[in-house]
């Protein structure tokens, strides 16, 4: 039984040794495109992600982003992608920028900004 309980416990400690955490993550890169679907979520595709990530969305509150702020992230986004300017992406938590979910199930920013 005593060998059972190390062996118990030397494998919890190794599972919850080696688990990622999420911490804030400050995405830099340049947006290479942009699009607002039909329900009106804005998705981009960051060059630190590499795929399609929601943002907010125009026509209501998304994941506690409202719809003055998603109009104005859009007009940020526009003129960062026609300049090509680096822009920085905040994520409260999130794995790593390679590693925020993909297109809806993205988490809603904590900003962005153009950056230079």
């Amino acid at each position: 039984m005593k060998t059972f309980t190390l062996l118990f416990l030397l494998i919890i400690s190794i599972v919850f040794s080696t688990q990622a955490h999420a911490a804030a993550q400050w995405c830099k890169g340049t947006i290479e495109h942009s699009y607002i679907a039909k329900d009106g979520t804005l998705y981009i595709f960051g060059t630190w992600r590499n795929q399609h990530t929601a943002v907010c969305n125009v026509n209501t509150a998304r994941d506690g982003v409202s719809v003055e702020v998603c109009k104005s992230w859009l007009s940020m986004i526009i003129t960062g992608k026609a300049m090509k300017t680096p822009m920085v992406v905040f994520y409260g938590e999130a794995l790593s920028c390679a590693e925020i979910p993909q297109y809806s199930a993205a988490p809603g920013p904590g900003y962005i900004m153009l950056s230079k």
